[in-house]
């Protein structure tokens, strides 16, 4: 079947645009269709309406579309907060998880009026329990919701990330999802600028969120981090100062256990910081050999990123584990030769998801084709080796 041109559906009996509505309901995965054909479905007759549930191909996709007839999807995340409390909203995660590709965030968001109504769903949500349940579910949907903003971060959504990362905090999740959300929002804030108070409010929810000891799948979190606290201003140099040394000295339990890769790039970071891991039986034990250096051995690494420091760190990590290993970097902000010579003959390239949406970017996908493209989730040059770490 051809679907009807826009001005058909129109003008088409209310069956037909019915029928038309369902189907396109069916093939996209929208929540702004799904209300569409609901809409449709309203229009019709109660003897057109029992006709589209015993016919095929509609049975199926009306009776889906049935359950939720009573209930108008949300169209955006204030809206899908005041509906969690509802047991009948039992769709709640599948409508965040379409929301974070569908809802956009405007100039509109960002009045502080709006921030406020955000804020103050999100606390409205944490006094029920049902709602509480689906709000902490749903955060790294609403995190990378937020991520999606062309202007991330915005100083004039400060409020929604702190509160969003107390969340996360006061949650007993734990996780790869939970860890790398909570960064997204730590660099966030860090960016957007804190008072000393909300500063010493930030280091409390990252306490929180660490909890009691540390795991090796949380290194590269605590690594990211140290970077981010370090790059940043701060309101309140002796809390910081204190917290970063309090972090690296949790991780000493863990360094036995750590590859090759990760012990630098600790070492790299704690010099930097005049901080030194005590000697203990677990610092002293070796790494076994992971096979990294040798399968980084020969290969061409480019690293595209607009916070240079990190780049050349990762660099000096990559070149120490694997002296044959060949690392360039680059920030140029637009197509240039070098660039695109990187694009085109590098084994590797990594971006990190910061510079995503310059310019340049596109550039290097258009001439990379399809080699491999890694993309560094943060601008840390934990992140970069992290990423290749995991991809070799």
């Amino acid at each position: 079947q051809v679907p009807l041109a826009p001005q058909e559906i129109e003008s088409a009996p209310p069956i037909d645009a019915a029928r038309e509505a369902l189907v396109q309901a069916d093939a996209v995965d929208s929540i702004d269709l799904l209300a569409d054909a609901m809409a449709a479905m309203a229009r019709l007759s109660p003897d057109e309406l029992a006709l589209l549930r015993e016919t095929m191909p509609f049975r199926p996709i009306v009776q889906a579309a049935d359950e939720l007839t009573n209930i108008a999807p949300p169209k955006s995340w204030i809206a899908w907060l005041d509906r969690t409390a509802d047991p009948t909203f039992v769709n709640a995660l599948d409508i965040a998880r379409r929301g974070k590709d569908e809802w956009t965030i405007g100039a509109s968001d960002c009045d502080p009026v709006a921030v406020d109504a955000f804020v103050a769903a999100l606390g409205k949500a944490q006094g029920d329990k049902l709602a509480a349940d689906r709000t902490t579910q749903a955060l790294p949907y609403l995190v990378a919701w937020l991520q999606k903003d062309e202007e991330f971060p915005r100083a004039a959504l400060s409020p929604i990330y702190g509160a969003l990362l107390t969340l996360f905090a006061l949650g007993c999740a734990r996780g790869a999802t939970i860890y790398e959300s909570s960064q997204v929002l730590v660099d966030a804030l860090l960016a957007s600028g804190l008072d000393r108070n909300a500063y010493r409010d930030l280091i409390a929810d990252i306490d929180e969120i660490a909890g009691d000891g540390f795991g090796v799948d949380m290194i590269y979190w605590v690594l990211g981090l140290v970077e981010s606290f370090m790059n940043a201003a701060t309101p309140d140099a002796s809390a910081r100062e204190t917290f970063l040394h309090r972090i690296l000295a949790r991780m000493v339990p863990t360094y036995g256990r750590l590859s090759r890769i990760q012990r630098i790039a600790v070492r790299l970071l704690s010099s930097e910081l005049g901080w030194s891991p005590p000697g203990t039986s677990v610092t002293d034990i070796k790494p076994a050999d992971d096979g990294l250096a040798s399968r980084l051995a020969g290969l061409r690494i480019a690293i595209y990123s607009l916070t240079e420091s990190s780049s050349r760190k990762a660099k000096a990590v990559l070149e120490e584990l694997s002296p044959s290993v060949t690392v360039d970097t680059n920030a140029d902000h637009g197509g240039s030769p070098r660039l695109r010579a990187l694009a085109e003959n590098s084994d590797l390239f990594v971006m990190t998801w910061l510079s995503a949406k310059h310019a340049a970017t596109d550039f290097i996908r258009e001439h990379r084709g399809s080699r491999i493209l890694l993309y560094s989730q943060g601008k840390g040059f934990s992140s970069m080796v992290r990423v290749i770490e995991e991809y070799l």
